[in-house]
């Protein structure tokens, strides 16, 4: 039985993709607190830490890393969404919002090119790091910092067989985006600039990670992959 290791695992994409890791595989799922979410699984084995702290994630995976030799895949979906422009942005904002969406992704990805080899890794971008959304000032910069961590950390790591991806959603319907979309002319509006006309689902995302996880695909290394509906290269068509 392989194995893999999930940090923010009470996101519903990070769920989603749990519960389809988990049917034939073991799952260890690393939240903040589990207060909010459950996991009942025979093959899910869930761990409370503060993944922000370089230590504490550097131990967890030295510790998980020795007692399991079948690790292959560690994917990160801890993030926060923050929409304002950069003059209304405080340095506290800042600091949270960097911590949040970089800061863990930063910690883990030492921990992981410290203590792991032969592995896909994988983290959670943006498709405004891809094309100008108004407001996305800092959220866009904290996943930039994302994309260029996994270019470069695919070269300094491929020796190892180390494999680092990124997906960069659009917007997709979570607990998280949940107050973007919640009435109707809101949703309408996100529909409206989409290509496709529609909200994403956890589950184009997930199944995308699904994807870059499988050691089947172990040729894809240093990728910025959009799932988003084809917001960042496809103009939507003016309607008549």
């Amino acid at each position: 039985m392989k194995s893999y290791i999930i940090f923010g695992a009470n996101s519903d994409i990070a769920s989603n993709l749990i519960e389809q890791l988990s049917t034939n595989n073991k799952v260890y799922a690393i939240a903040r607190s589990f207060h909010t979410h459950t996991y009942s699984g025979k093959n899910i084995e869930t761990i409370e830490t503060n993944f922000n702290d370089f230590n504490l994630v550097e131990n967890l995976v030295a510790e998980l890393s020795k007692k399991d030799e079948n690790i292959i895949g560690v994917a990160n979906f801890s993030g926060s969404i923050f929409i304002k422009p950069s003059h209304l942005t405080s340095e506290l904002d800042y600091e949270k919002v960097m911590e949040s969406n970089f800061k863990t992704s930063f910690a883990i990805n030492r921990a992981v090119g410290k203590s792991l080899s032969n592995c896909s890794i994988l983290y959670i971008s943006t498709t405004a790091t891809m094309v100008g959304i108004a407001n996305h000032d800092l959220i866009s910069a904290s996943k930039a910092a994302i994309n260029g961590m996994v270019i470069a950390s695919a070269a300094s790591y491929a020796h190892k067989n180390l494999r680092f991806n990124a997906i960069a959603p659009g917007l997709v319907e979570t607990k998280l985006t949940k107050p973007l979309i919640e009435n109707d002319s809101s949703r309408k509006i996100s529909e409206s600039i989409n290509p496709l006309s529609k909200i994403g689902r956890s589950a184009d995302i997930a199944n995308l990670a699904y994807f870059l996880l499988n050691p089947d695909n172990n040729w894809i290394t240093g990728q910025i992959i959009a799932v988003d509906g084809g917001m960042s290269t496809v103009r939507p068509r003016i309607k008549n």
